[in-house]
């Protein structure tokens, strides 16, 4: 009945979910371009992002128990393709989410990396409990293709990302670094 529901308001079907510590349900994955979208599933409370912001946009949309009540929900993309790939939380409830993006103006704070390094990075964006605030984001990559593909978070927030590349110098590091 979720995926319906998202699926009605023009959502495509979320590819990872977490479930959070108080039994909520964290949907990710990616909005289609303008002409298709009907909009996000209403209301949106609390979206760090309340608009699509391009080609295609990563999202985060966190559910209830039921299934009923939308938590939050945001967006968070540049003009380019922007995916969310798969997400966890920390022990405080932020959430963690990572993806890849070809958007040069992905929107980044607080980033290790300010700027896109090649045609798509990895990138990683951090949310507060409620959804609502942007903690951090930023992109990973070389010069070359650069995808997210999993993260764990230990219990000091730390997050450790895996993925693949195919640059030779990741993220800032030089071979045989």
């Amino acid at each position: 009945a979720i995926a319906v529901e998202l699926a009605r308001h023009g959502w495509h079907v979320a590819i990872g979910y977490v479930v959070g510590f108080f039994a909520l349900l964290m949907l990710l994955g990616w909005q289609p371009h303008a002409p298709h979208k009907k909009g996000p599933p209403e209301p949106v409370p609390a979206a760090v992002q309340p608009a699509l912001g391009g080609v295609r946009d990563a999202f985060a949309a966190e559910l209830d128990a039921s299934g009923a009540t939308l938590v939050f929900s945001t967006y968070l993309g540049g003009t380019q393709e922007d995916r969310g790939i798969f997400g966890t939380r920390d022990a405080a409830g932020n959430l963690y989410v990572g993806g890849h993006t070809s958007s040069a103006d992905f929107p980044v704070t607080a980033a290790l990396q300010p700027r896109l390094a090649g045609g798509t990075d990895a990138f990683v964006f951090k949310l507060d409990a409620s959804g609502s605030r942007l903690l951090y984001s930023t992109y990973l990559g070389g010069a070359e293709a650069d995808r997210a593909l999993g993260i764990a978070v230990n219990d000091r927030g730390e997050a450790f990302v895996t993925g693949d590349t195919r640059s030779p110098h990741f993220a800032g590091r030089e071979p045989g670094s």
